[in-house]
Protein backbone atom coordinates (compact mmCIF):
# COMPACT_ATOMS: atom_id res chain seq x y z
CA UNK A 1 0.00 0.00 0.00
CA UNK A 2 1.33 3.08 -0.96
CA UNK A 3 0.75 6.75 -0.75
CA UNK A 4 2.17 8.68 -3.56
CA UNK A 5 3.00 12.78 -4.34
CA UNK A 6 -1.15 13.45 -5.44
CA UNK A 7 -1.63 12.77 -1.60
CA UNK A 8 1.88 13.83 -0.24
CA UNK A 9 2.26 17.74 -1.21
CA UNK A 10 3.42 21.09 0.05
CA UNK A 11 -0.12 21.62 1.03
CA UNK A 12 0.28 20.16 4.19
CA UNK A 13 3.05 20.38 6.78
CA UNK A 14 2.04 17.32 8.29
CA UNK A 15 0.57 13.93 8.11
CA UNK A 16 -1.37 11.47 9.72
CA UNK A 17 -2.12 7.75 9.34
CA UNK A 18 -4.78 5.60 10.91
CA UNK A 19 -4.09 1.63 11.15
CA UNK A 20 -7.41 -0.19 12.08
CA UNK A 21 -7.73 -3.86 12.39
CA UNK A 22 -4.31 -5.05 10.51
CA UNK A 23 -4.19 -8.99 9.96
CA UNK A 24 -1.02 -9.94 8.66
CA UNK A 25 -0.40 -13.17 6.65
CA UNK A 26 2.46 -14.07 8.41
CA UNK A 27 2.58 -14.70 12.38
CA UNK A 28 5.46 -12.27 14.39
CA UNK A 29 5.55 -10.10 11.21
CA UNK A 30 6.25 -6.53 11.61
CA UNK A 31 4.29 -3.78 9.57
CA UNK A 32 6.38 -0.36 8.78
CA UNK A 33 6.41 2.80 6.58
CA UNK A 34 9.43 3.44 3.94
CA UNK A 35 10.00 6.89 2.56
CA UNK A 36 11.00 7.40 -0.97
CA UNK A 37 11.59 10.86 -2.61
CA UNK A 38 10.83 9.44 -6.11
CA UNK A 39 7.67 8.88 -5.50
CA UNK A 40 8.07 4.88 -5.66
CA UNK A 41 10.49 4.30 -8.28
CA UNK A 42 12.54 3.34 -4.93
CA UNK A 43 12.38 3.49 -1.09
CA UNK A 44 14.80 4.04 1.69
CA UNK A 45 15.73 0.99 3.41
CA UNK A 46 17.93 1.63 6.09
CA UNK A 47 18.97 4.22 8.40
CA UNK A 48 15.64 4.72 10.70
CA UNK A 49 16.38 5.41 14.40
CA UNK A 50 13.89 4.06 16.67
CA UNK A 51 13.00 5.37 20.07
CA UNK A 52 10.13 3.25 21.63
CA UNK A 53 8.51 2.58 25.14
CA UNK A 54 6.62 -0.31 24.89
CA UNK A 55 4.45 -2.49 27.77
CA UNK A 56 2.40 -5.92 28.07
CA UNK A 57 -0.59 -7.40 29.95
CA UNK A 58 2.01 -9.28 31.61
CA UNK A 59 4.03 -6.43 32.93
CA UNK A 60 6.82 -6.99 30.71
CA UNK A 61 8.28 -3.61 29.75
CA UNK A 62 10.98 -2.26 27.67
CA UNK A 63 12.61 0.50 25.75
CA UNK A 64 14.37 0.08 22.10
CA UNK A 65 16.87 2.47 20.34
CA UNK A 66 17.90 0.79 17.23
CA UNK A 67 18.34 1.55 13.38
CA UNK A 68 15.63 0.03 11.67
CA UNK A 69 14.45 -0.32 7.74
CA UNK A 70 11.56 1.74 7.81
CA UNK A 71 8.95 3.77 10.21
CA UNK A 72 8.05 -0.07 12.39
CA UNK A 73 4.29 0.32 14.25
CA UNK A 74 5.06 -2.85 16.15
CA UNK A 75 8.74 -2.29 16.88
CA UNK A 76 8.60 -4.63 20.20
CA UNK A 77 7.43 -7.69 18.92
CA UNK A 78 5.72 -9.20 16.12
CA UNK A 79 2.08 -9.15 15.74
CA UNK A 80 0.30 -12.05 15.86
CA UNK A 81 -2.07 -13.49 13.14
CA UNK A 82 -4.53 -15.94 14.72
CA UNK A 83 -8.20 -15.33 15.56
CA UNK A 84 -9.09 -11.85 16.53
CA UNK A 85 -5.04 -10.66 16.66
CA UNK A 86 -4.57 -7.60 14.89
CA UNK A 87 -2.60 -4.42 15.21
CA UNK A 88 -4.07 -0.83 15.55
CA UNK A 89 -1.89 2.13 15.03
CA UNK A 90 -1.68 5.96 14.86
CA UNK A 91 1.03 7.92 13.19
CA UNK A 92 1.73 11.27 12.55
CA UNK A 93 4.73 12.03 10.13
CA UNK A 94 6.17 15.49 10.28
CA UNK A 95 8.62 17.12 7.90
CA UNK A 96 8.47 14.96 4.79
CA UNK A 97 7.92 17.89 2.65
CA UNK A 98 10.40 19.87 4.51
CA UNK A 99 14.38 20.40 2.84
CA UNK A 100 15.37 21.87 5.97
CA UNK A 101 14.53 19.46 8.61
CA UNK A 102 14.83 15.97 9.41
CA UNK A 103 11.98 13.24 8.89
CA UNK A 104 9.88 12.18 11.83
CA UNK A 105 7.11 9.62 13.23
CA UNK A 106 5.07 9.85 16.50
CA UNK A 107 3.01 6.41 16.91
CA UNK A 108 0.60 4.86 19.47
CA UNK A 109 0.12 0.89 18.52
CA UNK A 110 -1.98 -1.55 20.52
CA UNK A 111 -1.47 -4.92 19.22
CA UNK A 112 -1.47 -9.07 19.79
CA UNK A 113 1.81 -10.70 19.76
CA UNK A 114 1.67 -14.20 18.89
CA UNK A 115 1.83 -15.52 22.36
CA UNK A 116 -1.42 -13.89 23.00
CA UNK A 117 0.20 -10.79 25.01
CA UNK A 118 -1.70 -7.51 24.51
CA UNK A 119 1.33 -4.92 23.69
CA UNK A 120 0.67 -1.27 23.60
CA UNK A 121 3.91 0.93 22.18
CA UNK A 122 4.55 4.36 22.29
CA UNK A 123 7.21 5.96 19.80
CA UNK A 124 8.44 7.22 16.97
CA UNK A 125 11.64 7.24 14.48
CA UNK A 126 13.89 10.03 13.02
CA UNK A 127 15.34 9.64 9.09
CA UNK A 128 18.19 12.28 9.01
CA UNK A 129 17.85 13.72 5.90
CA UNK A 130 16.96 17.59 4.08
CA UNK A 131 15.23 15.56 0.89
CA UNK A 132 12.10 16.35 0.16
CA UNK A 133 10.11 13.21 0.33
CA UNK A 134 7.01 12.74 -1.40
CA UNK A 135 5.40 8.63 -1.24
CA UNK A 136 5.38 6.26 1.22
CA UNK A 137 4.57 2.48 1.61
CA UNK A 138 3.32 0.79 4.03
CA UNK A 139 4.64 -3.20 4.07
CA UNK A 140 5.16 -6.17 6.08
CA UNK A 141 8.89 -7.72 6.99
CA UNK A 142 6.82 -11.31 5.91
CA UNK A 143 3.98 -12.03 4.17
CA UNK A 144 1.12 -9.84 3.13
CA UNK A 145 -1.59 -7.62 4.73
CA UNK A 146 -4.58 -9.81 4.72
CA UNK A 147 -7.15 -7.26 5.98
CA UNK A 148 -7.69 -3.98 7.67
CA UNK A 149 -8.19 -0.13 6.91
CA UNK A 150 -5.64 2.48 6.47
CA UNK A 151 -6.72 6.43 6.49
CA UNK A 152 -4.50 8.73 5.33
CA UNK A 153 -4.85 12.38 6.14
CA UNK A 154 -2.80 15.83 5.88
CA UNK A 155 -2.75 18.26 8.75
CA UNK A 156 -2.08 21.80 8.22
Amino acid sequence: LSFDSSLITDTYKTYKAIVEDAKLANDGAYLYFQLSSNNGSSYLTSGYSRMIYYVNNVNQSGVGNENKVGFYLNGSDGVGNSGREALNSEVTFFGLRSSTTNKSTFHKSIFNTPNGYVMAELGGFHYSSATVMNNLKLLTDAGNILSGTVKFYGVR
